[in-house]
Parts: structure tokens; C-alpha cells; sequence
């Protein structure tokens, strides 16, 4: 019994990990596109790339997919709108930030349950939460102010996501791998449809140049391979449970930052980062229950 409880814990946390991980490179490879590319043409070439692998990856499950499924529908319509106000912002803060910014998920969700459901939570929960909003504080700190709505923008889109990862709950019967690809053909539709809209000029050749193409490739797999451990995660372990990726993704993200891209990093950025880190940490592993 225990043998199987530990493999069980192991089983959750092995694709958690992973997760992050692929969250952490595909921001990162991200910005480094928008230096060159438009941010609606990095997105719209994610979702084609994303759902190329995602063919794929879903192949064995293909019978099940269902385009017009409502809640599916609903929630990889949200996703966009969080994957597009993220590309946004990694072009205005740093990768380490933003990945930061969207790590408080968990708290984004247990704020939806009280909306919800009409959960009520214990003044522990409470006190996490002012901690991670004063985090956040330090954060703005470290921000010119040109940049402070930049926060507010993630702060917004990290909400839907969370809403997403709640729907993902509700659609246990949709395998993993047909919403992720779901999710990279809506994102392609509507990346479309804004390019084409408000979009500059792509350059063509320039994307099939080597260094781009493989980062393209790069934020297309990772990606979509992040996005199916997302719903693993959410139906084994619980929506809270798969907030916790964006914690580590942060960590990734930081030390990516530091290591490879040698992002500079000023002492507000720590402070606000390791209280985000730690009281959003507090929620995932203590789990304060309603009472």
C-alpha cells in the first residue's frame, strides 16, 4: 500500500517537473524570438508547429476529438487570450518575472472556488495570499513605471488560466493529448485571424533561417508537450496541484536568466520572487482546506 502511494506521488510529480521545465524554455525561446519576429507571429507560428506535434502526439486518440465540444472550446479559447497577454509581456520584463507572475495560479484558483462554490477558507489561506500580494509589490517595485500595467496584464490572463485548469476537471473523459491539441489549432485560428488583422510583414526566409527555425520548432514542441502534462497533472493530482508547475517553471525560468541569457537582476526582483515562490509553495504543500 505504501509502494503504491509513493509511486502514485512519483507518477504526479515526474510530469510536474517536466512540465515546468518545457514552460520555462518555451517562454524563454519565445523572447528571444520577439527580438526579431512580431509577438502575433511567434504565437501564430507556435500554434502551427504545436499542432503539427500535437497530430501527432493525439494520433491514437483521434476518435475522441470533438472541435466544437463547449467547455473545450471555451477553455482553449481562454488559453489563447493568457498565451497571447504572456508573449506580450516577456517582450516588456524579463522571462524570470513573467514566469513568476503566472506561478500564483494556485491562488488565482482557490480565489475562482470562493466564486464558485462558495468555499471559505481558513485565515492561514488568507495570510498566503497577502503575502504573495505583497510580493507582488516588490515586483512593481523593481518595474519602471511604464511597465507596472504590464503586471497587471499578467495578473489578469493568469486568472483565466486558472479558470482553464478548473474546466480541465470537468473534461476527464477528453484525453490529454486531444486537449492540448485543441488547444494549438484555436490558437492558430485566432493567431490568424490577429495577424492578418494587426500583424507586421513576416519574413518568410528569415524563419527558416537555422538558429530560428530550431527555435520555432523549440517553442512548438515544448509547448504542446506542456500543455498535455498540464491536463495529466490537473485530472490525477487536482487544479491546485497543476498550478504548482508554474512555481517550478520559475525557478527554471530564474536560473535560465542568470546562467544563459544573463538577464540582469536587481535585489527587489529576489525579495518579491521568493515571497510569490514561498507562500504560493505554502498553499500547494499545506493545502489549506475550507472550512
Amino acid at each position: 500500500m505504501f509502494a503504491t502511494e509513493t509511486q502514485s506521488k512519483m507518477f504526479g510529480f515526474f510530469p510536474l517537473v517536466i512540465a515546468a521545465a518545457f514552460l520555462a524554455i518555451y517562454v524563454q525561446c519565445s523572447r528571444t524570438l520577439e527580438e526579431q519576429f512580431d509577438w502575433i507571429a511567434v504565437a501564430l507560428i507556435r500554434g502551427l508547429v504545436g499542432t503539427g506535434i500535437g497530430i501527432l502526439v493525439a494520433w491514437p486518440a483521434r476518435d475522441t476529438f470533438v472541435f466544437f465540444h463547449k467547455k473545450l472550446l471555451l477553455k482553449s479559447t481562454l488559453l489563447t487570450v493568457y498565451l497571447f497577454g504572456l508573449f506580450y509581456a516577456v517582450l516588456q520584463i524579463s522571462s524570470a518575472n513573467a514566469v513568476t507572475i503566472v506561478s500564483t495560479v494556485p491562488v488565482w484558483i482557490a480565489l475562482l472556488a470562493i466564486v464558485l462554490t462558495g468555499a471559505r477558507f481558513k485565515p492561514s489561506f488568507w495570510l498566503a495570499c497577502l503575502i504573495v500580494f505583497i510580493g507582488m509589490a516588490f515586483l512593481l517595485q523593481a518595474q519602471t513605471t511604464s511597465r507596472i500595467w504590464v503586471v497587471f496584464l499578467l495578473l489578469g490572463v493568469t486568472c483565466l488560466r486558472g479558470f482553464t485548469v478548473i474546466l480541465i476537471r470537468k473534461m476527464q473523459e477528453i484525453p490529454s493529448s486531444v486537449i492540448a491539441l485543441h488547444f494549438s489549432l484555436v490558437l492558430t485560428i485566432i493567431s490568424a485571424v490577429t495577424f492578418v488583422l494587426f500583424g507586421r510583414r513576416l519574413d518568410i526566409a528569415n524563419v527558416f533561417e537555422p538558429k530560428n527555425f530550431i527555435l520555432f520548432f523549440t517553442i512548438g514542441t515544448t509547448a504542446t508537450l506542456c500543455q498535455t502534462l498540464v491536463a495529466v497533472v490537473a485530472k490525477s493530482s487536482g487544479s491546485v496541484a497543476a498550478g504548482m508547475i508554474g512555481i517550478v517553471a520559475a525557478v527554471f525560468a530564474f536560473l535560465i536568466g542568470i546562467f544563459l541569457v544573463d538577464e540582469p537582476v536587481h535585489m527587489w526582483n529576489l525579495i518579491g520572487m521568493a515571497l510569490i515562490l514561498f507562500a504560493t509553495g505554502w498553499i500547494l504543500f499545506h493545502k489549506p482546506q475550507p472550512n
